[in-house]
C-alpha cells in the first residue's frame, strides 16, 4: 500500500468468510469505475487470487502507474494478520471498508465481530456495511438486519441482490446496483 498518497481512494472489501462476494464485487467495482472514466489500481490479498487473475486478464482496466484515483482491494475472508495490517495501514488514508454480509443470523453475528475488529484498529468510521446476496431489496430480512446493524455502524441504503450475472460481464441491473452504491458511498 502506498504511504501518504492523498489522491487515491482505497475501496477495501472485507467479510468474515469466503464466498460472501468480495472478489466478485472487486471485479464489478473495477468495471464500473473504469466505465465511468476513473483510473484504477487493484490489489489482491486473498490467497485464492480470483481478483488477481481478473486483473491479469482485464489489464486494460487497471493502471500500474502512481496515477490511480481508486485502489480496489480484495481481502481474505478471515481474521488474518494481513487484514489487520491492511486496517492499520488505512488509518491515515482516504479509505472505505466495504463490509459485505448476507441477511442471516450467522452473518449478523460474524459481522459484529468484524465491526469490533475495525473499531479496535481505529477504522470503524471508514466502514460501510452492505447487504449482499439478498433475495430482493425490500425483503423483510434485509430491512431487519439493516436496522439491527444500523444501531452500531453505518449501513448502506444500497444492497446487492443475488444474481448470477454478478460473476459475469454485468448486465444493466448489476451495473445499476453497483453505480447506485458508488454514488451513495464513493463518488
Amino acid at each position: 500500500m502506498s504511504e501518504g498518497t492523498a489522491t487515491k481512494k482505497y475501496i477495501i472489501f472485507m467479510a468474515h468468510k469466503g464466498g460472501v462476494g468480495k472478489s466478485t464485487m472487486s471485479k464489478q467495482f473495477s468495471r464500473e469505475l473504469h466505465r465511468l472514466g476513473k483510473i484504477i489500481e487493484g490489489q489482491d490479498y486473498d490467497p485464492q487470487q480470483h481478483f488477481a487473475r481478473f486483473m491479469e486478464i482485464n489489464s486494460y482496466l487497471f493502471t500500474e502507474q502512481e496515477d490511480a484515483e481508486y485502489v480496489i482491494v480484495d481481502t481474505q475472508g478471515a481474521h488474518t494478520q494481513t487484514n489487520v495490517d491492511i486496517m492499520q495501514g488505512m488509518q491515515h488514508e482516504d479509505a472505505l471498508f466495504v463490509v459485505l454480509f448476507r441477511p442471516t443470523e450467522d452473518d449478523y453475528k460474524e459481522t459484529l465481530i468484524i465491526r469490533d475488529r475495525l473499531k479496535a484498529q481505529g477504522v470503524l468510521d471508514k466502514a460501510l456495511f452492505v447487504v449482499n446476496g439478498c433475495y430482493r431489496e425490500n425483503d423483510k430480512d434485509v430491512k431487519e438486519f439493516k436496522e439491527r446493524l444500523g444501531d452500531t455502524v453505518k449501513v448502506a441504503q444500497s444492497v446487492f441482490v443475488q444474481r448470477k450475472n454478478y460473476a459475469k460481464e454485468p448486465d444493466s441491473k448489476v451495473r445499476g446496483e453497483i453505480s447506485r452504491f458508488l454514488h451513495e458511498a464513493v463518488l
